[in-house]
């Protein structure tokens, strides 16, 4: 499997976490901030590891059209 190939899986994978987060963050009714502990963190680690592929799949595409 190329290097490119597994970015975009990584890319897609923590594109759904991300929405998952956002999901559970909008669908469910907050009692305690507890509860939206974990919304927030998936929707953070999700973007964050979304932008660190979405860079390192623009490194991959500059370096192969050289």
């Amino acid at each position: 499997m190329s290097m490119k190939t597994k970015v975009i899986i990584q890319l897609i994978a923590y594109l759904i976490i991300c929405l998952y987060g956002g999901y559970r963050f909008v669908m469910k009714v907050p009692a305690t901030i507890q509860s939206l502990m974990v919304p927030i963190l998936l929707m953070v680690a999700g973007f964050i590891g979304f932008i660190g592929n979405v860079t390192k799949l623009k490194k991959i595409h500059n370096d192969s059209s050289k």
